[in-house]
């Protein structure tokens, strides 16, 4: 969510440089946005513990001339890095997490339904704190073009409309059913559409099995995650759980079907964009009041039956999609 969001940062204040210390595997991400430095970060090596984080801020003001630091994440590590730098006199800025109102929603019984703050709007204000109010909505983001990043890839006469599935989640509960996606992206193929799957490498053995099941079924290139983006970016249509692969195609404003259970839109993750390309399916909550109960930790399910994801039929999901595509 912080690339669009960074994207229309250096187009408001264009004398603007950005240092983005992230992991290098990400690099990708950020790479086509102008006036960005990337520096490489050793978190296993120089840079590991608090003596590494003391010589990395000691290299990127060598290296950078840094003025302000913005804390995106509030994670220990990165609380070590901005107060060395806060103590070294520069302004600093973090974001501050509504982990009241989450905690509420997840509550086993008695939720106050009010959505919590989305991520998006809690990001831009930290830039604020530190002199740099940004003019961006999180409904009306601007999408980062990767195609002239990387050269364009190669799809010799697949039929369209594209369709991306990424059945999964770093958390096993926010899965749909992997039986019911493999039936949607069969009948989706069947129908002389093409389907692109997505996911990491642990996932690549299913994925390759499924995508032999029918010649409009393809595995999606996981060897680069610029080609992953440009391929995205060609997509009409992602689909996903609650995972990265629903944020990654609003990053270039491809639209998005994202399938919720245990999780909810108004715990402040939903992919950003305005509400004619971002769209979810889920059980209402006024069928299964239990719902959300967790947003980031996973717990089990309170009721044992997974309800939230039992109850929407592969059908329902085949639905949804034909008629966004149509609408499209």
């Amino acid at each position: 969510m912080t690339v669009p969001l960074l994207k229309a940062l250096l187009d408001q204040y264009p004398y603007l440089e950005l240092v983005m210390l992230t992991r290098p595997f990400l690099h990708d991400l950020f790479a086509p946005l102008p006036r960005i430095h990337l520096p490489e970060i050793d978190l296993q090596g120089r840079h590991k513990g608090i003596k590494g984080l003391w010589r990395l801020t000691q290299e990127l003001q060598k290296e950078y001339s840094i003025d302000a630091v913005v804390d995106l994440h509030d994670v220990l590590r990165t609380k070590v890095i901005r107060n060395i730098l806060k103590l070294k006199g520069l302004p600093v800025g973090n974001i501050e997490k509504d982990r009241k109102a989450r905690k509420k929603l997840t509550k086993q019984s008695g939720k106050d339904r009010t959505p919590a703050r989305h991520s998006f709007d809690l990001y831009s204000e930290v830039f604020e704190r530190v002199g740099f109010p940004i003019r961006v909505h999180l409904q009306h983001p601007p999408a980062v073009d990767f195609s002239r990043y990387r050269s364009p890839i190669d799809l010799p006469g697949l039929p369209r409309p594209f369709i991306g599935i990424g059945p999964f989640a770093s958390k096993g509960p926010k899965i749909y059913p992997p039986k019911r996606i493999a039936e949607t992206a069969k009948t989706l193929a069947q129908s002389n559409k093409t389907v692109f799957l997505f996911g990491g490498p642990a996932d690549q053995k299913w994925l390759e099995d499924l995508a032999q099941t029918h010649p409009n079924l393809h595995v999606a290139p996981i060897a680069s995650l610029a080609r992953e983006m440009r391929l995205i970016q060609e997509l009409d249509l992602m689909v996903s759980p609650d995972s990265a692969n629903g944020h990654l195609a609003r990053i270039v404003g491809t639209p998005t079907l994202t399938i919720w259970g245990p999780t909810h839109p108004d715990a402040g993750f939903r992919p950003i964009g305005p509400r004619t390309e971002v769209h979810h399916l889920q059980v209402p909550v006024s069928e299964l009041p239990c719902r959300p109960c967790f947003i980031v930790n996973a717990k089990p399910c309170y009721r044992g039956d997974h309800a939230c994801m039992q109850r929407i039929p592969a059908q329902q999901l085949e639905r949804e999609i034909l008629a966004l595509l149509q609408s499209k």
